[in-house]
């Protein structure tokens, strides 16, 4: 790393530390102060908590883009003195067609001063691709050592991604839905001991009025579902049944808040989000975040990339130093909301399919007994009906039977050299 790239890094990480931590450094200064700052004190809590994963995130790819960048620069500075050379060979024999191939494949012209994907910018722009399973495939290592070293570090930082992207789920719903769920849990334990029975025991019938007091939203299915479950499909609860059915109720709302605390977030997050990336349209910005939060990456579209005039100091052109700072960010924040929404649904989901699920096989099962008992008592009825009414056709249906039933098979017979004889009666 030269000394003026040395210089853009520091300043990238002194601006990501202060979009990180600049808040929640505010707030531990305030909470400082004489005084009692509670609700102070839980925001900072809450803001080191929501910024430390996004912190540790640039920091992971930070680590892996120092890797890379010793691995490839000196093999992209190679490919980039041929590059130059082979456009200035097609100028000299016919300068038309050099301005029509730059044109028609969008290559920077071969005058333009040095530019690299593997600086330390563009290395940290291929980590996050890398770990987050986006895959733009905007460039590769072209070296035995950088493969080697993608290898490793996939192997290691895609679990290292998921840890981070998880924490900062779990911290968006612990700020934005945990007040939410202490509200529903206190209300559901506050009509609890409202109603709460002389004998101690309850009931499906009594509960669902117990808990649609509380107005949790609870349909009767699932209710049901988790009413048989606790009770081992029994009529009434006990109060160490009953205290697992409350934990049961509880949960389901827990995870019904949380799923619409990330549907809205999601959603908000979305609609507003295609303004910032200014693919050139609505849907084109829609679009790319859509392929990139859900680490599709179809490598159609990438994120912002050009340098910007205050990180001209080094002696080339970055082209992906505008990728450092507030676009990792976002990306590394859509792919978690995504996350969220994926996870809460699937929790959610997974109780009410139990719960319906259980209702329809037993819709199922009853059908088909019917059905089947239906179908025993005709033929009952038949038998029956045949037997007190006697005709000249029955009686000759009797008679052949008895003669089918009267038949002895020839294997039976006693034989004689082989051949079965035959008695006349």
């Amino acid at each position: 790393m030269q000394p003026d790239e040395l210089t853009r890094v520091i300043g990238v990480a002194v601006y990501n530390t202060g979009l990180c931590f600049f808040i929640p450094t505010c707030l531990w200064a305030w909470g400082k102060l004489p005084g009692d700052w509670p609700r102070v004190e839980r925001w900072r809590r809450n803001l080191f908590m929501l910024a430390r994963p996004p912190f540790m995130l640039w920091i992971w790819c930070a680590f892996g883009a120092l890797v890379f960048e010793a691995l490839e620069t000196e093999t992209e500075d190679l490919e980039h003195e041929r590059y130059v050379e082979v456009l200035m060979r097609v100028k000299a024999l016919d300068e038309q067609l050099y301005w029509d191939l730059l044109n028609v494949t969008g290559l920077p012209p071969a005058d333009l001063e040095l530019w690299r994907n593997w600086d330390f910018f563009g290395s940290v722009f291929y980590c996050f691709s890398l770990c987050s399973t986006i895959g733009y495939g905007e460039f590769n290592p072209k070296t035995d050592a950088g493969k080697v070293a993608t290898i490793v570090y996939t192997v290691f930082g895609i679990p290292v991604f998921a840890y981070l992207f998880n924490a900062f789920a779990q911290a968006c719903l612990q700020i934005l839905g945990g007040h939410a769920v202490e509200l529903v849990e206190r209300r559901v334990d506050v009509v609890l001991k409202q109603e709460a029975p002389a004998d101690g025991k309850y009931t499906l019938g009594e509960l669902r009025q117990v808990f649609g007091k509380a107005k949790l939203g609870l349909s009767d299915a699932v209710l049901d579902h988790m009413f048989k479950d606790v009770g081992h499909h029994a009529h009434t609860l006990d109060q160490v049944q009953f205290a697992r059915l409350v934990r049961h109720v509880k949960c389901w709302g827990r995870r019904s808040i949380e799923f619409r605390v990330a549907a809205s977030i999601f959603f908000a997050f979305f609609t507003v989000i295609p303004f910032y990336w200014n693919m050139g349209s609505y849907l084109d910005g829609l679009y790319f975040a859509i392929i990139s939060y859900f680490t599709v990456g179809l490598g159609d579209m990438i994120p912002h990339t050009g340098d910007s005039s205050s990180w001209r100091a080094a002696p080339y052109l970055s082209k992906w130093a505008d990728f450092n700072g507030m676009p990792v960010m976002l990306l590394g924040v859509g792919v978690s909301l995504g996350i969220i929404l994926i996870k809460t649904a699937a929790a959610l989901g997974a109780i009410n399919i139990a719960s319906y699920g259980a209702l329809v096989g037993e819709e199922f099962i009853k059908l088909t007994g019917q059905f089947g008992s239906q179908k025993f008592k005709r033929k009952s009825v038949k038998t029956a009906d045949s037997t007190a009414t006697s005709s000249p056709d029955s009686e000759k249906t009797a008679d052949t039977v008895s003669r089918v039933e009267a038949f002895t098979p020839l294997s039976s017979l006693p034989a004689k050299n082989g051949i079965p004889e035959i008695q006349e009666a």
